[in-house]
């Protein structure tokens, strides 16, 4: 999930690792609290009480680099973690989770 910003760079809010050289098993899911931020055009808050929701859930989600990440190793976990991500796009798209303020508006 990519798009670029207002200053031509691309920004990426979900990148998936398979790690099987480095850890057998799994597959990890990083989500960068910034990059949804700026893809979504949300506020800084509602992305990190997802993010929270998400290391509060029974997902192995923790906190990482400026986002959650959460090693998935169980197709339980994948549709878990799918669900939970329909949700918050869910919430967005239905205008239950506003767009961010403009702070000229201010």
């Amino acid at each position: 999930m990519t798009a670029t910003n207002s200053q031509g760079k691309t920004r990426t809010g979900i990148t998936i690792y398979p790690t099987s050289e480095t850890n057998p098993g799994s597959c990890d899911v990083a989500l960068y609290q910034g990059s949804l931020t700026a893809l979504y055009g949300i506020s800084e808050e509602s992305v990190a009480s997802f993010l929270a929701s998400l290391t509060q859930s029974e997902l192995p989600a923790r906190y990482w680099g400026g986002g959650v990440r959460i090693p998935l190793t169980t197709l339980e976990q994948a549709r878990e973690f799918e669900r939970r991500y329909r949700e918050f796009d869910t919430a967005i798209r239905s205008g239950e989770i506003p767009p961010a303020r403009d702070e000229t508006e201010a």
